[in-house]
């Protein structure tokens, strides 16, 4: 009963929004592109491609279902009767190719459930006419499947990666997608709206030698791009025009890591600070040990958020206000060198529905070198085991599939490992033989891994 009510609200907003696709504008209908839609399912979404006519708006529909068809009136397969019926086109123009994701009511389509598309054209607002034929896909977890970048990524030399959409001063809004920031050794900076092209970012003299990076403050007034580097150096942007930096200490910071309202760096010698703003930068009130720190994240678990900063040896700090840490055994005195959070939500059958409230798990997990692993569900005991003998050198996870969440691992040899919980892993065949060094997850949900050289791989 409630996943039907849920349908059929979901449906009729949906109808609602769309009273002018059948008619009623004062331009004409256009015919379907030429050559119907060709599509390309990737994690939490499925890559439109068509040929465009100049002058034509184009407007895509889909639906749960092995077929779908437009205004067919009581027919099963209409599309704005079906489970996950969404449109794109009516509020905001599509190009091709277009990424068809998720809305506001849940942000991305389900993986491992099929979908149809069907797309239509009208002229300045006409009716829509007819429709292409329907094609089908199911999105899935990135992973499986990985590709070379033929344009490295810059001459080498870059540390840390950051994705979020840029400030546009013109219309003093963020942009609606996102864009790369890379910061490297002796002042490097690059930019890329898709990790494949990149373009060097020319600002006032830099040679600080950068580590790290992060979007800041993510959906708040004041996000940004946030970059850590050597002797305590910080910079900041939210338009990747305009850089502004400044020191804080005087050790390398390593690692840097942003929840909804605080951002944590930590580094040498058992340094740690935080930020409310990107501006001003405080010092932990207490910390363990000097041992030097290259990776923290903050995590959601069932007792709380809790910061983690791992490091030198196996050690491993937590906190739960980003100022007082304190030690846990990690399991390991192997170096870690990344740490990423995820949590799984299960719905009945696998459907997200705003009426039903989901079963949550959670799960932490460190890597490092020797293939070490360790996994936590509650941030207190941690399990370690090994992924092989190659280091293993950074770790990202997903955020909000359905219906489920996965870790992605890159180490040295261009080795890569996936795993839904932190404990079981499946090895995955990259295109790259480097030793990889980082690892974001970014444009389209797609994972791009690079090496120290600037030559990058990547999965969608």
């Amino acid at each position: 009963m409630l996943l039907s009510a849920a349908k059929s609200l979901i449906a009729l907003l949906a109808a609602s929004a769309l009273l002018t696709a059948c008619g009623g504008g004062h331009g004409s209908s256009a015919p379907p592109p030429v050559g119907g839609l060709t599509l390309d399912a990737g994690e939490g979404g499925v890559t439109l491609t068509w040929t465009a006519v100049t002058g034509v708006d184009y407007w895509a529909y889909t639906g749960q279902s092995t077929t779908i068809c437009k205004n067919c009136g009581n027919n099963a397969n209409n599309w704005n009767s079906l489970p996950g019926a969404q449109s794109r086109g009516w509020s905001t123009p599509m190009s091709s190719p277009y990424f068809f994701t998720g809305n506001t009511i849940q942000s991305n389509l389900n993986n491992n459930v099929v979908y149809s598309f069907i797309m239509d054209g009208r002229i300045n607002g006409g009716p829509g006419g007819e429709a292409t034929p329907a094609v089908s896909a199911a999105p899935r977890l990135n992973g499986e499947r990985w590709f070379s970048n033929g344009d490295p990524l810059g001459k080498g030399g870059v540390n840390g990666l950051a994705f979020g959409p840029k400030f546009n001063s013109t219309t003093n809004t963020f942009d609606l997608t996102g864009t790369y920031l890379g910061l490297g050794t002796g002042g490097l900076k690059y930019q890329s709206a898709n990790g494949l092209t990149w373009t060097p970012i020319t600002s006032d003299p830099d040679t600080t030698n950068w580590k790290s990076a992060t979007y800041a403050f993510p959906g708040t007034i004041i996000q940004k791009f946030i970059g850590v580097g050597a002797g305590g150096s910080v910079v900041y942007s939210n338009d990747l025009v305009t850089f502004k930096s400044s020191t804080s200490g005087s050790q390398d910071l390593n690692a840097v890591a942003t929840s909804f309202n605080t951002v944590v760096a930590v580094g040498n010698n058992g340094t740690i600070l935080r930020t409310g703003d990107g501006l001003t930068w405080y010092a932990a009130a207490s910390v363990p040990s000097t041992a030097n720190l290259y990776a923290v994240t903050y995590a959601a678990l069932p007792s709380g958020g809790l910061w983690i900063a791992v490091g030198a040896g196996g050690v491993m700090f937590v906190s739960t206000d980003a100022s007082t840490w304190s030690s846990v055994s990690s399991g390991t005195t192997q170096d870690l060198k990344g740490i990423s959070a995820l949590v799984n939500t299960s719905y009945p059958q696998g459907i997200y529905s705003p009426l039903v409230a989901p079963l949550y798990s959670y799960s932490v997990v460190a890597v490092g070198n020797a293939g070490a692993v360790t996994q936590t569900s509650d941030g207190v005991t941690w399990t370690a085991q090994s992924l092989g003998k190659a280091n293993l050198n950074a770790i990202v996870a997903s955020t909000l599939q359905v219906p489920t969440n996965q870790f992605m691992v890159v180490g040295d040899s261009g080795k890569a490992y996936t795993s839904p919980d932190g404990l079981s892993w499946t090895a995955r065949t990259t295109t790259s033989t480097e030793n990889l060094v980082g690892l974001i997850r970014g444009y389209n949900n797609q994972y791009l891994a690079w090496a120290a050289n600037g030559t990058t791989t990547y999965s969608k």
